[in-house]
């Protein structure tokens, strides 16, 4: 059995981490998303602010990646709401491009148009489907 927690701060890591995680999921959510789109359009399914349920700064990330490297239990990284305007992909973009400069390479997607833009802008990272993805069944 594999034990995997969201992961709401960077201090809660090495808490769960003795308490047994296997591997942790968390949101990213940088300032230059929050400027722009605030809760209105989340970026994952933490549609919450002034609250420690994501990951907020670069530098948070970095730290996190250090324990990471340090503990050796991976972190996943959210880009799970459940559909975007294709205006937002860029700056998604530039967001999982930061959170692959620190290390975290691994994201878990939603949105099947984003799925269709990270292929299509070759963006260098493994997806893990969402347990968030919408079915739809047509006859």
């Amino acid at each position: 059995m594999k034990i995997v927690s969201g992961l709401g701060s960077i201090d809660d890591y090495i808490t769960f981490v003795n308490a047994g995680a296997d591997e942790f999921f968390c949101g990213y959510v940088p300032f230059s998303w929050n400027e722009k789109y605030g809760i209105i359009a989340p970026l994952n399914r933490r549609e919450v602010l002034f609250y420690n349920v994501q990951i907020g700064t670069k530098g948070d990330l970095e730290i996190l990646k250090q324990m990471v490297d340090y503990y050796g239990v991976p972190v996943k990284i959210t880009f799970n709401s459940l559909c975007y305007m294709p205006e937002q992909y860029p700056l998604i973009e530039e967001i999982m491009n930061e959170c692959i400069s620190a290390g975290f390479d691994v994201f878990i997607v939603s949105d099947p148009g984003l799925l269709l833009y990270i292929r299509q802008n070759q963006i260098p990272c493994k997806i893990h489907l969402s347990g968030e993805t919408a079915e739809v069944n047509r006859p």
